[in-house]
């Protein structure tokens, strides 16, 4: 078992528990500060993290003035892992986790009718394209006007066919792209 911690806001510092196996590949404090400045403002947000893993972006985002996050994880045993992180820091009236592969959760969300200001999509990187091929359509209808969504991937690719690239970066070998959905008036 590995540790990270979170990099900013009301739990800043706080240490996180990252399951030992290689099903999680936890988003370097690097990569979490440069993606969170980059979305600046979380006052207020609804977030989906997808691929939750050990929740470190979910939880980041809750530590930066969230008000809700929804955990997608398929993985039984990172769960435990996940659900531990999310009472450590006593969060567990502003979250809720689906177990369930992302489709399968996706599906759960949308039966639930959510909507959302963030969406973090933090897939295996040879899996992104796909991940990215099968949520797009369903996008639109979890994903407020303005909102945002977040791909971590590999060096290239990663963004939101059809929406607006805001913001792409590379950090060593992760690839970050935020792409904004239109607002429906336009």
């Amino acid at each position: 078992m590995g540790f990270l911690r979170i990099v900013g806001g009301e739990y800043g510092g706080r240490r996180l528990r990252v399951p030992a196996t290689t099903a999680v590949r936890p988003t370097s404090d690097r990569v979490r500060e440069a993606i969170f400045n980059a979305l600046g403002a979380f006052e207020g947000a609804s977030v989906l993290d997808l691929f939750a893993g050990s929740g470190a972006l979910g939880l980041e985002s809750l530590s930066r003035g969230a008000v809700w996050c929804t955990f997608v994880e398929g993985d039984r045993k990172v769960v435990w892992t996940l659900k531990e992180n999310i009472a450590s820091l006593g969060l567990e009236q502003v979250t809720e986790v689906i177990v369930a592969k992302y489709t399968a959760g996706l599906s759960v969300v949308e039966r639930k009718g959510r909507r959302y200001d963030v969406v973090f999509l933090d897939p295996p990187y040879h899996m992104t394209e796909q991940v990215l091929e099968r949520v797009t359509p369903r996008l639109e209808a979890l994903v407020n006007p303005g909102g945002l969504v977040v791909v971590e991937t590999r060096k290239s690719g990663g963004l939101v066919p059809g929406w607006e690239s805001v913001f792409a970066r590379t950090y060593g070998d992760t690839g970050v792209r935020i792409s904004r959905r239109g607002d429906e008036t336009q």
